[in-house]
């Protein structure tokens, strides 16, 4: 596979960019073909680091778990949360079952999957290896960095978990400014504890931020042209950046976040 991986980068690099620049021309579902295809680009030109397309050819149980994990999250984070009960976000040429099933399918998680491997493609190029340690040297006792390693997974749950319950049983809240606020409190609780696990935690801050901002081009900017999928207003960050709302930025770095997690969690460990 390593033997072909550039050429099969190319190829897809000149699919994706078609799809790309079909949004440009008005085609509402360029976005599926973008994903997939940048996927391909990058993972084939990632395979010698063992990352996502590696694990679907060597490591399948892996790699299916890991996509069973991001479908999932899909569905609770842009169906339930994103959609119904926020209101943050819509697909207005969404009509039929096929139009969502392929959505939440391969959109999602490829997109999570094509975000990862945009974060450790930028950390090869930079020669930053992510090392995730147990314990990092540094001067927080063992207890707190065991218990912030808990509170993230265990916050990140009850948000996808207990929101919708009370949204369900009808209970009187803000639901917009609960699920965004919450979402911001687990960013900076999730940037923390990376930062106390990686080698050069801020050098890696630096490549995910870096990734938010690729982001922002290569997929909202070419949305704008079609709105395949439309903003609303959040209760903050508002404020329009080429027609792509400022609290997006917050979304796109919460999304790299989740996927090194994730990434952790369900196959980094799993590669040898």
């Amino acid at each position: 596979m390593y033997k072909y991986s550039k050429i099969i980068a190319l190829a897809s690099c000149v699919i994706w960019t078609i799809f790309m620049f079909a949004a440009f021309k008005g085609f509402h579902f360029w976005y599926i073909g973008f994903v997939f295809f940048s996927w391909i680009t990058l993972a084939s030109l990632n395979y010698r680091h063992k990352t996502t397309l590696w694990f679907l050819k060597n490591r399948f149980k892996d790699f299916a778990i890991f996509y069973l994990v991001l479908f999932t999250i899909g569905i609770f984070g842009d169906l339930i949360i994103g959609q119904t009960i926020a209101n943050l976000w819509g697909y207005p040429y969404y009509r039929s079952l096929f139009d969502w099933a392929r959505l939440y399918l391969i959109t999602y998680p490829f997109g999570g999957i094509l975000v990862l491997e945009l974060i450790l493609f930028l950390s090869y190029i930079f020669k930053t290896k992510f090392t995730f340690l147990e314990r990092k040297n540094t001067e927080l006792p063992e207890k707190i960095l065991d218990s912030l390693d808990h509170f993230v997974d265990l916050f990140y749950i009850l948000i996808i978990v207990v929101i919708p319950v009370l949204f369900l049983f009808e209970v009187k809240l803000p639901f917009q400014s609960l699920v965004v606020y919450s979402f911001l409190a687990w960013t900076i609780a999730a940037t923390i504890e990376l930062v106390y696990h990686v080698r050069h935690g801020l050098h890696w801050i630096a490549i995910l931020v870096t990734t938010v901002l690729l982001s922002i081009l290569l997929h909202e900017i070419p949305n704008t042209a079609v709105f395949e999928w439309r903003y609303y207003s959040a209760p903050a960050l508002n404020t329009l950046i080429f027609d792509v709302p400022l609290w997006t930025f917050l979304g796109w770095y919460l999304m790299t976040l989740l996927m090194m997690r994730l990434w952790t969690r369900f196959a980094w460990t799993k590669r040898d």
